[in-house]
């Protein structure tokens, strides 16, 4: 297992394009930030919405098919399951390494638009515990778009139908949740697919129940997508 984690350390941060991802996702927030600055928003505001979620959501949705895809389809995963290597520590060598990107990609994200805020004269003395809750929280989604991108490589093993899948699909299940909202008559459906949790992070600070709620949502999701990832792993010829 060590040496499948070596080996996809090397691989993903020598990969040009998580470096232009980053650039972009810090251009982005230094963007966000200076509309924060432009309208005096507080300290803890100003970090809670500053992480530019849509893009980054859309690089984690391109980001993960290309390196998962291509060893596919260079058939290196083919040599690493012939040397012995288990599909199962595969797949978590992988999502290890893509979640390391993505704090990775967070992080300096955080540090750079905060430290454009404290020049710009943002004051964070009225950040709380809740807000760096809310910052935490807003990386465990992330995850979430991750495994779906994980899961849409492992399905179709190709870069183009996984980045169009991972893309596209969950953007389409808020629109279906709602349609079916207003046929059943029920209320906050749609609050159940997790593009809800990440609206409600980047706002404000919550409620306790609130973070538990969402929580509880994130862990559901990232288990039932590695299962689906697993299962398709051992299915697929590699």
């Amino acid at each position: 297992m060590s040496n499948l984690i070596r080996y996809e350390f090397k691989k993903t941060f020598s990969t040009k394009a998580i470096y232009i991802c980053t650039i972009i996702a810090v251009g982005m927030t230094l963007i966000n930030g200076y509309l924060s600055c432009s309208n005096n928003a507080p300290g803890q505001s100003y970090l809670i919405g500053i992480l530019p979620g849509n893009m980054l959501e859309t690089i984690i949705a391109v980001l993960v098919p290309i390196l998962f895809c291509s060893e596919m389809e260079m058939g290196s995963m083919k040599i690493m399951v012939g040397r012995g290597y288990t599909r199962k520590n595969i797949l978590i060598s992988k999502i290890i390494m893509s979640n390391l990107y993505m704090i990775m990609m967070s992080v300096v994200s955080l540090l750079v638009g905060g430290v454009y805020g404290k020049i710009k004269g943002v004051d964070y003395s009225d950040l709380t515990g809740k807000g760096i809750a809310n910052l935490v929280f807003e990386m465990l989604v992330f995850m979430i778009i991750i495994n779906i991108a994980i899961v849409f490589s492992v399905l179709f093993q190709s870069k183009g139908a996984a980045i169009a899948a991972t893309i596209f699909l969950p953007s389409i299940i808020p629109v279906a949740l709602l349609v079916a909202e207003k046929i059943l008559k029920l209320k906050k459906i749609d609050e159940i697919w997790y593009t809800s949790y990440m609206l409600k992070l980047s706002q404000d600070v919550l409620k306790n129940s609130d973070y538990i709620y969402i929580g509880i949502g994130i862990v559901i999701y990232n288990v039932i997508l590695v299962a689906i990832s697993y299962i398709l792993m051992n299915q697929k010829d590699f």
